[in-house]
């Protein structure tokens, strides 16, 4: 198994990583969502995003950080989600990300 690659150029390593782990990602996110952190085990996650397993270990130390990933991307779009909110990007180290996670959730943007 691989990683779909029709987005992706040729060569370009960087661009496939981040197609693979953004796959992961939405597919964790879905699977989650619907059944749970526990009831979804690693196997079917990697099975459904067509990857391998040595694809998601290389993207995430362990299920617990993909779960991390999908709560940052859930609290991005969440965060979007307010009209007319002043949004910058989360930072890159998710211990920062989810500190100002939790400082927006705490004072959400008034409408």
């Amino acid at each position: 198994m691989h990683t779909d690659s029709t987005n992706v150029k040729r060569g370009s390593k960087a661009a496939q990583s981040e197609a693979t782990r953004a796959k992961l990602v939405k597919v964790a996110r879905r699977l989650f969502a619907k059944r749970g952190y526990s009831a979804v085990g690693t196997e079917e996650v990697v099975k459904k995003a067509g990857v391998t397993r040595g694809a998601l270990y290389h993207q995430f130390d362990d299920k617990k950080d993909l779960f991390r990933a999908v709560l940052i991307e859930t609290a991005k779009a969440f965060l979007h989600s307010y009209p007319g909110a002043v949004w910058e990007e989360l930072p890159a180290d998710r211990d920062e990300a989810l500190v100002l996670l939790r400082q927006r959730l705490a004072d959400p943007p008034r409408r």
